[in-house]
């Protein structure tokens, strides 16, 4: 092709696919990522022309707004999700004069359109119906600043991703003098005031079962201080713990004691299950190792595994005012956390 100009229409022509490519793999970025992202939210008025699109929208439809405004919304179209589709729930929710809800789906996707009449037209907001179903299930397990964070910063959360992070275990002990229904009463109440806790602080709870409570630090987003974020949340564990215990003495209940463990290190996390069964899973030592410090552990009392320790000391090294309470440490026994390993150092920590 030696002409110039068509050299050029053609050059133009390649440049356009190369940009409506990129435009579709943002697209389908967008759709794996759609668990953390805003709902789509559109406008149409009363002809079924375009009125208003938001940023959301425009990459899953990889399309610009100042291109589509004013045009027929049947222009709109990234599968299961058709123009199409959208005049006809349209017309639905017009001539009801109510919010219609609807799934739309194909082989791989399945989202929730919802048509609201306006006095300028409909507005539609659109959102992933397997993320909205996650978004659900994780709110069990991840405070909402890391719910919110986790979105931002696009992590699928179905990925499984190895994270350097704190764990804490708590685990409470028996009481013969307790009847069966109330200890289970009782044990669900513990669960939930230290959920709270933990929760409220930012971290996650990995799980909970029976009398056991593992939360960690640094999952799902990494932080570089997770062992001070732990110890910290540890002396607030220990004061909701305290709290339920006067609480119980006055309905004249013993208390359960409970052994509090803290271990870091690597752990695998990611969302586990399918469909509506989903659910948040970590494996890793650390959850392990801390398991263990918090049987080994006296009554309401904190151990930490050195390697915890040592990385707290020298977050402290460099902040020594960063914990919310004086705290102090004493060397505890040496212990095999894992079968194979060679005996580790444990440590005391208390309230000053």
């Amino acid at each position: 092709m030696d002409d110039p100009a068509a050299l050029r229409a053609e050059n133009a022509r390649l440049r356009e696919d190369i940009s409506r490519l990129e435009r579709d793999l943002a697209t389908r970025d967008s759709r794996n990522t759609i668990v953390g992202m805003k709902e789509l939210v559109l406008t149409i008025g009363s002809s079924d022309r375009i009125v208003d699109i938001n940023s959301t929208a425009e990459r899953f439809f990889g399309i610009r707004r100042e291109e589509v405004l004013g045009l027929p919304v049947e222009v709109l179209s990234c599968p299961p999700v058709e123009g199409s589709t959208l005049r006809s729930i349209a017309d639905r929710a017009r001539r009801t004069r109510e919010r219609i809800s609807e799934t739309v789906s194909n082989e791989t996707s399945s989202m929730t359109v919802t048509a609201s009449p306006t006095p300028e037209g409909i507005q539609f907001m659109i959102a992933d119906a397997g993320a909205q179903r996650t978004r659900t299930t994780l709110g069990g397990y991840l405070s909402p600043t890391a719910l919110e964070s986790l979105g931002r910063v696009l992590v699928d959360p179905a990925q499984a991703r190895r994270n350097d992070c704190s764990a804490v275990v708590i685990s409470l002990r028996g009481d013969a003098n307790i009847p069966t229904g109330v200890e289970k009463t009782l044990r669900d109440e513990w669960i939930q005031a230290l959920c709270a806790v933990v929760l409220d602080t930012g971290a996650t709870v990995e799980g909970f079962s029976g009398g056991r409570l593992t939360a960690l630090f640094g999952v799902p987003l990494p932080v570089d201080d997770h062992p001070l974020w732990a110890v910290n949340t540890l002396f607030r564990l220990k004061d909701a713990h305290r709290t339920l215990a006067a609480a119980w003495s006055r309905r004249g209940l013993p208390m359960f004691r409970a052994g509090f463990g803290i271990d870091s290190g690597d752990a695998l996390w990611c969302q586990t299950g399918i469909d509506k069964r989903v659910g948040f899973s970590a494996i890793g030592r650390p959850i392990e190792r801390a398991g263990i410090l918090a049987a080994l552990a006296p009554d309401d009392e904190v151990i930490a595994s050195g390697r915890a320790f040592d990385a707290l000391r020298g977050i402290l090294e460099r902040r020594p005012d960063a914990l919310w309470r004086p705290a102090k440490f004493k060397r505890g026994d040496l212990v095999r956390l894992n079968a194979g390993e060679e005996l580790s150092q444990t440590i005391l920590i208390a309230e000053s």
